[in-house]
């Protein structure tokens, strides 16, 4: 076999006269070493029959009611044998993201990817819980139900749960939003302006918080929450003046706080729960919540009173909203 001299074949691309065919050489070598690592360039979108069928599908459904689908990125996975495609749905005037998986003939499809093995919840010096939920969803306030004897039993351990709002843009009409459509909850504005006194209540007075909440739910509703509020917030010892105040001066900040932390966690509805940043699916009994509570903690930092048994009862069907 005749042996190639390449410092001699380079020289020749490297001439003047060549340099064009140099350079679209290694513009092909390129595209080759980029071909490989993405796969046969299965992360190129939008010209294949899965995308097109899952595109019509969604138009022919959302179409109707004036909704729309943007198809966001393409990638099929060669290990699975489907597409993974994300878009972005717009109904009644929402707007979210979701994943689909699509066969390769593009004849079937999957709402959305399913986690079948569960995340173990990391195990921290302190257990740290979010609860996202909005004032009158009632699945919410069975989530706080169940939440409170949790609370009450760790308030003095290393142990913290931060209250958060679900809110919506250009929801509803003016009946369910403020400043223009910007802010809006689902259960009207009543609602909205409950979520935002809790947000002050929480934020001036996290003290009485929880005692505020328990009591709010089960002497309040939205519909007469605007002359039953206070009334609840003074006996639990609540400066109603002060959240007032921070109703007026505060809600912009507080909404927009709230609407960012939401979307960071990929928040879809109301109650979700994140135990050390990851998302609690068992029962919203008060066992239960409190297991998964104490199962964050380190070994060396778990309280004693995790060995407490609390009531095994759920509050109700355990829907969401």
């Amino acid at each position: 076999m005749k042996k190639i001299d390449f410092k001699k074949y380079f020289n020749t691309l490297l001439k003047k006269e060549n340099t064009a065919y140099f350079i679209t050489l290694i513009a092909l070598l390129l595209l080759l070493v980029f071909s490989i690592l993405t796969y046969g360039f299965t992360q190129i979108p939008f010209n294949n029959k899965a995308v097109d069928n899952i595109k019509a599908f969604y138009e022919k459904q959302l179409g109707q009611y004036g909704g729309s689908i943007d198809i966001l990125s393409s990638k099929f996975d060669k290990k699975v044998g489907v597409y993974n495609i994300k878009a972005e749905i717009e109904f009644f005037g929402q707007k979210q993201e979701v994943e689909f998986l699509v066969s390769k003939d593009g004849s079937l499809f999957f709402p959305e990817p399913v986690e079948i093995v569960e995340k173990e919840v990391p195990k921290k010096e302190t257990a740290d819980v979010k609860l996202f939920t909005m004032s009158y969803c009632p699945y919410g306030n069975q989530a706080e139900e169940g939440l409170i004897p949790v609370i009450n039993l760790l308030k003095n351990t290393n142990f913290k749960i931060t209250p958060h709002y679900i809110i919506y843009e250009n929801y509803g009409g003016e009946e369910y939003c403020i400043e223009d459509g910007k802010y809006c909850s689902m259960h009207g504005i009543g609602e909205l302006n409950q979520d935002i006194r809790e947000m002050c209540i929480y934020k001036y007075e996290p003290a009485n918080y929880w005692k505020y909440i328990e009591q709010v739910n089960g002497h309040c509703d939205s519909q007469n929450i605007e002359s039953c509020w206070e009334g609840v917030a003074k006996e639990v010892g609540i400066d109603t003046n002060q959240i007032k105040t921070c109703q007026k001066e505060e809600a912009i900040d507080l909404l927009n706080a709230e609407m960012a932390i939401a979307k960071e966690y990929e928040v879809e509805g109301s109650p979700m729960v994140f135990i050390n940043d990851v998302l609690y699916e068992g029962s919203r009994s008060p066992e239960d919540y409190k297991n998964a509570i104490c199962d964050g903690f380190k070994e060396e930092s778990r309280p004693v009173e995790c060995d407490e048994v609390l009531s095994d009862e759920s509050a109700g069907n355990e829907g969401s909203c």
